[in-house]
Order: C-alpha cells, then sequence, then structure tokens
C-alpha cells in the first residue's frame, strides 16, 4: 500500500493506493478508502471525525454500528450510512486532547477493528484488541 495524489480533471485528492495484481507490465490498481478522516475547528476545541469501514471488511453486511468510549459502548447508538461502495461511514464530534476507544459492530453479530487506527489497545473483556482514535 502506498500514498498517491489522483486527479480527475480538475479536483486531486490524497487516497492510499493497493497494489491487487500486475501482469504484462500493466499494473492493477484498487484505490483503498481512507478509515479515519480528522477536521479539527478553527474555534473550538472539537473535531469532527469520519469513520470509514471499508468495503473489504463489510463484505455482505446490512447495517454497521459505531461504537465506543464516545457513545458509552451503546451498540445502537450510530448507525453507519451505507455507501453506493458498498463501505460505510459516520461522522462524530470528539473533543480534541483525547484518545478513543472504539470498533465497529457488524449486523449485530461480528466486531471489526479499524484498519487504519492510530492504535490499538488490550480490551480485557474479549481478549481481543480495541482500535483507538487519538485526537
Amino acid at each position: 500500500m502506498f500514498d498517491a495524489i489522483l486527479c480527475k480533471r480538475f479536483t486531486c485528492f490524497s487516497t492510499k493506493l493497493l497494489l491487487t495484481d500486475w501482469f504484462v507490465g500493466i499494473f492493477v490498481l484498487e484505490i483503498v478508502e481512507d478509515m479515519i478522516k480528522k477536521q479539527f475547528l478553527k474555534t473550538k476545541p472539537v473535531a469532527n471525525v469520519t469513520f470509514t469501514l471499508g468495503k473489504e471488511a463489510a463484505e455482505g453486511a446490512e447495517k454497521v454500528n459505531l461504537v465506543g468510549e464516545f457513545n458509552g459502548w451503546d451498540t445502537s447508538a450510530i448507525e453507519m450510512k451505507k455507501l453506493k461502495t458498498g463501505a460505510f461511514k459516520a461522522t462524530v464530534k470528539l473533543d480534541a486532547g483525547n484518545e478513543y476507544q472504539f470498533r465497529y459492530l457488524i449486523d449485530g453479530e461480528a466486531w471489526e477493528n479499524d484498519w487504519e487506527a492510530d492504535k490499538y489497545v488490550p480490551n480485557n473483556l474479549t481478549f481481543e484488541d480495541n482500535s483507538v482514535v487519538v485526537l
């Protein structure tokens, strides 16, 4: 995986690319969706944090919930929006200067971590790691 800048007409954006295959000197690239995007507000110590669970992790999912310290680990508080690509997305306002543990709950049954989390910490309840976003 590597960082790249892609342009279409007059709009450019930064993204991550994953080399998925190559043959006869032609590289086949796949755009990997950013998993966590942080937008800090200039007027308040708050950030709009957009969490995205990519289509690979959410394959076949009907519903995904964002669950974490910021919502008291409520499994139904934040239902993520399903995108046309098959990924799921939700934006949450969080206080800057803090770290928040979180996970994704897929169809009310399976837990998934964010593959692009800032770090991971052990979860003593399930013996799996929790994802962490650092602001």
